[in-house]
C-alpha cells in the first residue's frame, strides 16, 4: 500500500470516528431520553409560575435539547438555569440558542445528570422517557432535600403523587412534584 491510499485511509477513518462521535450520543438521546419533542411554552409558564420560579431561584434542565427551557426561565422568570444534554449536537444547538436570546449567565453541561449530584435546586425540569424516569425518581428521592420542586413533561413518575398536573392540550400533560 502506498503513502497515499495510508493517507486516505487514515483520512476514512477518522471522518467516520467524527460521525460516530457525534451520532451515538445523539441516538442515544433520542432513543433512551424523550425524543425529539420541544415542551410547549404555554405548559412551561404555567408551571414555572405555579412553583415561584423567579431571579433567585434555580432550576436545573435535564435533558437540555435545544435550550428552549433554560431560555424561558432565565428570560421571563429570572432564574439561574443549569442544563444537561449528552448529545453534542443538541448541545451545540441548546449553546446557540442561548447565545442567539441573549442568555449570558448559564451552566450547560455536555454530560450525563446520573453522574451530577444537584446542589440545592429549587426547581428541576425534566423530559424524558418513561424507563428513564423511572431510574430519575430513584435518584432524586435519594439525593434530593425537602423543598425541590421537580417538573416533569408527558411521562410521569410512578410512585410520588403530583401537586398539580397542567393540561398542555399538546402532546401531553405536564406532572409537577414536591419533594
Amino acid at each position: 500500500m502506498d503513502n497515499d491510499h495510508v493517507v486516505i485511509l487514515i483520512g476514512k477513518i477518522i471522518f467516520i470516528s467524527g460521525i460516530l462521535y457525534l451520532a451515538v450520543p445523539t441516538i442515544k438521546g433520542f432513543w433512551g431520553g424523550a425524543g425529539p419533542l420541544i415542551s410547549p411554552e404555554d405548559a412551561l409558564l404555567k408551571a414555572f409560575k405555579f412553583v415561584g420560579l423567579s431571579s433567585n431561584k434555580k432550576i436545573y434542565d435535564l435533558g437540555a435539547g435545544t435550550g428552549k427551557v433554560m431560555i424561558v426561565a432565565n428570560s421571563k422568570f429570572g432564574a439561574n438555569t443549569c442544563g444537561f444534554e449528552i448529545s453534542p449536537v443538541m448541545f451545540f444547538i441548546a449553546r446557540l440558542n442561548l447565545w442567539l436570546n441573549g442568555i449570558k449567565h448559564y451552566e450547560l453541561h455536555r454530560e450525563s445528570y446520573y453522574g451530577y449530584k444537584f446542589n440545592n435546586p429549587d426547581a428541576i425540569y425534566c423530559f424524558s422517557s418513561q424507563s428513564d424516569m423511572d431510574k430519575l425518581e430513584n435518584k432524586l428521592t435519594k439525593e434530593l432535600v425537602s423543598d425541590v420542586w421537580i417538573i416533569s413533561y408527558i411521562f410521569p413518575f410512578k410512585n410520588i403523587k403530583p401537586v398539580k398536573i397542567i393540561k398542555s392540550g399538546k402532546s401531553g400533560d405536564m406532572y409537577v412534584y414536591k419533594i
